[in-house]
């Protein structure tokens, strides 16, 4: 005897496990409808080594978005321009900051940190002529270490400067017989 299989319903089960193994791969890899983001522009005056389309922009912390695009200010070729996608619940306003920072010990991770600004201060509007609205950078702290290193030197490089005349003087005010 054998079986009867119904061919109608094998291959109807067949697509049935393949389209759910499609969604379930689309789900898996963060496809689906893109969120509603709001662009800006951020302008750093530092090196924004380390930062790359896709990386994460944090308020405070939390993640509100990412990175679209790094790439050299089309007006002003001497800086360079992130363009980033924030939610649009997030309260961007006229005195919010932005900052690179660095995740971890290694530092390999970098992301846009945002810093909000006063409750009652108006939404951040894009300038006349300009296509985004622009948050303002601040230094991040390895810039400002940076600075501060740099400062430093120069302060004991003058130190020694001064040390070294003043020795010659003391050098120059005793004779042989006191240096004895």
């Amino acid at each position: 005897m054998e079986p009867r299989v119904s061919y109608a319903l094998v291959g109807l089960f067949v697509l049935v496990l393949a389209g759910a193994f499609v969604v379930a791969t689309l789900w898996l890899a963060g496809a689906g409808p893109a969120p509603d983001y709001r662009i800006y522009a951020v302008y750093p005056d530092e090196s924004v080594a380390g930062i790359a389309g896709e990386s994460l922009v944090k308020f405070q912390g939390v993640d509100v978005g990412k990175v679209r695009e790094v790439g050299i200010d089309p007006r002003n070729p001497r800086r360079v321009r992130l363009l980033i996608g924030v939610r649009p619940e997030v309260p961007i306003n006229v005195d919010t900051t932005a900052s690179l920072a660095s995740q971890g010990l290694t530092g390999l991770v970098y992301f846009v940190e945002l810093h909000g600004g006063e409750p009652g201060s108006a939404p951040l509007e894009a300038a006349p002529g300009e296509p985004y609205p622009a948050i303002r950078a601040v230094p991040s702290d390895v810039a400002r270490l940076q600075r501060i290193g740099t400062e430093l030197l120069k302060q004991a490089n003058a130190a020694a400067g001064e040390l070294r005349a003043t020795l010659a003087s003391v050098r120059s005010l005793l004779g042989e017989d006191e240096r004895a």
